[in-house]
């Protein structure tokens, strides 16, 4: 399945293999986030009022509604493990929620400004984001402890992602450029140049190529991770 949300805030579920509608539901205030869980068909959406919850995308159903945010939540992301939900929201933090219960497990506080992107490393136990004050910043899931502050954006950030190995973390965002970090050392690693507007996606395959796209049309992929997991 793929999912598209609006402004109106609708979300529409659609069928690849016959490129059909199958499904629509309404959430609260325009949609701005979306992400599909590992397994199965649960659907997270984070909107404009600062809503986050999650959808069974099979039958259109709400399953969790939590507390949500006092800002709009730009960017929604599940673990490896279905287990927690990540949202970063313009109201300066990120924040992580029991995906069973909605319940929120740990706030992230520390950014001086909106947050506009949350990834979690493959093995669950960090997460990175990501937003106007132009640094990525990583924290431990289980206690919300900050692991590290990573500089070198001259510019707002909309993506962060983790390789599948976990050796590197990405960001992208308005200064056109793919900046890359060893997430064990923190050190920073050659910039990749070549974008000639702001980029607002940045993706790894399970191969360890990084897609990035954005404002100028196009999409480059980068082997900056090709050993994989």
């Amino acid at each position: 399945s793929f999912a598209t949300g609006h402004d109106d805030g609708t979300v529409h579920i659609w069928d690849l293999a016959t490129e059909t509608k199958v499904r629509s539901f309404q959430v609260d205030g325009p949609v701005r986030a979306l992400a599909f869980a590992p397994k199965g068909s649960h659907l997270a959406v984070g909107s404009r009022t600062g809503q986050v919850s999650i959808w069974d995308a099979d039958t259109g159903e709400q399953l969790v509604n939590t507390e949500g945010h006092q800002g709009g939540v730009e960017s929604v992301a599940f673990s490896r493990d279905g287990q927690m939900l990540g949202s970063a929201s313009g109201d300066k933090t990120a924040r992580l929620w029991n995906v069973e219960t909605g319940r929120e497990r740990i706030r992230l506080e520390g950014h001086n400004g909106g947050v506009y992107s949350i990834a979690f490393s493959p093995d669950g136990r960090l997460v990175a984001t990501g937003g106007w004050d132009r640094k990525v910043r990583l924290w431990d899931t289980g206690s919300g402890s900050p692991m590290g502050t990573l500089e070198g954006n001259e510019a707002d950030i909309w993506s962060v992602a983790f390789a599948p190995s976990g050796r590197i973390v990405a960001s992208a965002g308005e200064d056109r450029l793919v900046h890359l970090w060893n997430v064990e050392t923190k050190e920073s690693l050659p910039v990749r140049s070549g974008h000639t507007g702001t980029l607002y996606a940045a993706a790894f395959s399970s191969r360890g190529q990084l897609g990035t796209g954005g404002r100028d049309g196009t999409v480059r992929v980068w082997d900056v991770d090709a050993a994989g997991p």
